[in-house]
C-alpha cells in the first residue's frame, strides 16, 4: 500500500465522522476464553491527545517512526488533537515529526495536570515498547490510569512497537482485557522487523535455587484452586514465610485485609527481599492488580520504594486465562522470560529453599543473579 493510500485508509478508519473503532477483549462463557469485541466511540478531537512514549533514537525504530508514527502525528494534529511527546532517558528519534504546537514531558514530568487543565477525555498512545514503556513509564498507560479516573486510553496499533512479535501481542491482550482500546489504523503496511527473538521455553530461565533474604508468597485465587495449590499451601503450614492471598482485588494475610499501601509497608518493615507470585492469572491479575508485578515495578523504579526487591513467579503454580489470539504456553513463556526483572522457580524449589532457610545447618542458598 503506497503512502497516500495508506494515509487515506488511516483517515477513513481512525477518524471517519470522528468515530473511533477499536477492539477490547471480553470473556466469552460459551468458548471459555477471551475474544475480541469491536466497539465504537464518538470523540471530540479537541478533548483528546496523542501521547508518544519513548520514540527513541535507535535504528530499529527508524522505519516505524517514518512510515507509521509520523502519519499518525500529522493526521491527529490536523483533526485538532493535542500532541504530547513523552520521552525518557534517551534522545527522541531524529526522524520523528516534532510539531511546533506539540508539548513535552520528559522523564518523570507527569502529564496529569495538562490532561486536567485541557479537559482531555481520550489518550491515544504510540511508541515503544508495548510490553514495557507504554505500560509502566510515568506517563504510560498503566501508570496514568492508576493515578487518574475518567480518561479513556487507546493504543494505535500500527504506531506501537515491541522488541519481539510475541511481546507486542501479549501486551495487546493484557491491555484489551483491562479496558484499553486497540485502534487498527490500517490493515496493511510496512512489515515490522522485530530486533529480538522471544524465548519460548517455559523453563528456559527457571532457577534451581531461591535467592537470599526474607520472602513473601502472593497467591492470586479465584475460587477454582487446583489441588497443586492446596498441596503447596499445606506444605507451607509449618514455615514462617509470609503468605498473602489476593481474591477479588483484595489482599489478605492471616485473614486480615491489607491495603496496597499496607502491603508496601509490610515489605519495608520486614525487609522482604523476594516476592513469589502464583495463581490466577499470570496474563491478567498477577500483572495488572494493585498488588501485582507492574504496580510493584513502578514503585521500585520511580518511587524508589523497596528497590532491593526481586520479583519472581512460581512457574508451575501460575496459570494463563486463554484468549483466541495466542497460544497459552507461548503467552506464559513470553511473560516469564521477558517481563522486567522477573525470575521464576518451581514450587518444589521454593519449598526446599524455604526449608533450608528454616534450618541453620542446611546448605547456604545462592545469591540472586539479577
Amino acid at each position: 500500500m503506497d503512502s497516500d493510500k495508506q494515509l487515506a485508509y488511516q483517515k477513513n478508519i481512525l477518524s471517519k465522522g470522528i468515530t473511533i473503532e477499536y477492539l477490547l477483549s471480553e470473556y466469552n462463557k460459551e468458548k471459555d476464553l477471551y475474544v475480541d469485541v469491536k466497539k465504537e466511540i464518538e470523540i471530540n478531537p479537541e478533548s483528546s491527545a496523542l501521547v508518544l512514549i519513548d520514540v527513541w533514537e535507535d535504528s530499529f525504530l527508524d522505519s516505524i517512526t517514518i512510515k507509521n508514527i509520523n502519519p499518525i502525528v500529522e493526521e491527529l494534529s490536523d483533526l485538532g488533537m493535542k500532541i504530547v511527546y513523552a520521552p525518557s532517558h534517551l534522545p527522541q528519534n531524529k526522524n520523528l515529526n516534532i510539531l511546533e504546537e506539540g508539548v513535552f514531558f520528559y522523564n518523570q514530568d507527569m502529564i496529569d495536570q495538562f490532561v486536567l487543565k485541557n479537559k482531555i477525555e481520550n489518550l491515544f498512545y504510540v511508541g515503544a515498547d508495548n510490553f514495557y514503556c507504554l505500560l509502566d513509564k510515568p506517563n504510560g498507560i498503566y501508570s496514568f490510569l492508576s493515578r487518574n479516573e475518567g480518561v479513556k486510553a487507546f493504543v494505535v496499533d500500527r504506531g506501537s512497537f515491541s522488541f519481539t512479535k510475541e511481546m507486542k501481542a501479549v501486551a495487546a491482550e493484557l491491555l484489551k482485557k483491562n479496558g484499553v482500546g486497540y485502534v487498527h489504523s490500517y490493515e496493511q503496511g510496512p512489515e515490522l522487523v522485530f530486533p529480538r527473538k522471544t524465548v519460548t521455553g517455559l523453563t528456559a530461565k527457571t532457577e534451581d535455587k531461591i535467592n537470599k533474604g526474607s520472602n513473601i508468597i502472593v497467591m492470586f485465587k479465584n475460587g477454582k484452586e487446583q489441588t497443586a495449590i492446596e498441596n503447596f499451601e499445606n506444605s507451607l503450614d509449618k514455615s514462617k514465610v509470609f503468605y498473602a492471598v489476593v481474591e477479588k482485588d483484595k489482599m489478605f494475610i492471616d485473614e486480615k485485609e491489607v491495603s496496597p499501601s499496607g502491603f508496601i509497608k509490610l515489605i519495608h518493615d520486614n525487609k522482604i527481599r523476594n516476592i513469589y507470585y502464583g495463581g490466577y492469572y499470570l496474563n491478567n491479575e498477577i500483572l495488572w492488580s494493585d498488588f501485582g508485578l507492574i504496580a510493584l515495578y513502578i514503585k521500585m523504579r520511580y518511587a524508589k520504594v523497596n528497590a532491593w526487591l526481586q520479583l519472581n513467579v512460581i512457574n508451575d503454580l501460575t496459570f494463563i486465562t486463554p484468549c483466541e489470539n495466542l497460544d497459552p504456553n507461548l503467552e506464559k513463556a513470553t511473560i516469564i522470560n521477558h517481563f522486567r526483572i522477573l525470575d521464576n522457580v518451581m514450587s518444589t524449589t521454593l519449598l526446599n529453599g524455604i526449608e533450608k532457610i528454616s534450618n541453620p545447618d542446611s546448605q547456604e542458598i545462592s545469591s540472586a543473579t539479577n
